[in-house]
């Protein structure tokens, strides 16, 4: 299989059709092969991009910088698929703002910023 077939079968209304599986549970599994790829996009992000380019600019020691930075990447990752499922809405906009300030406050830390100006709500 070429890969122009695998990504027709991406494109595909049911791409795992051929399984036999339910398509409830057919777009269950492709919606979590999609999210695990997606997490796994992001770490090796931040292993080769942020822990091997922009080290130095880490302020936080050896181990604290590692939980930082992941916390501050997922949770970006996190607001990105909730925009891209459409769920921001009523039901997930407590979690969002939750979601959006964290993320800030993780890159803020991250980046050495002084406590007076870090974007807390008010």
């Amino acid at each position: 299989m070429c890969i122009r077939d695998s990504l027709w079968l991406i494109r595909h209304k049911n791409p795992l059709e051929f399984t036999g599986l339910n398509p409830d549970i057919q777009r269950t599994v492709v919606n979590f092969c999609g999210i695990l790829s997606l997490a796994l996009l992001v770490g090796c992000f931040e292993y080769r991009v942020v822990f091997g380019s922009f080290a130095h600019y880490i302020v936080f020691p050896a181990p604290f910088s590692y939980i930082v930075v992941t916390a501050a990447l997922y949770s970006g990752l996190a607001l990105v698929l909730l925009h891209i499922h459409g769920t921001v809405d009523l039901l997930f906009t407590d979690l969002s703002l939750y979601l959006s300030v964290f993320a800030a406050l993780a890159w803020s830390l991250v980046i050495g910023l002084p406590l007076p100006i870090l974007p807390l709500p008010a």
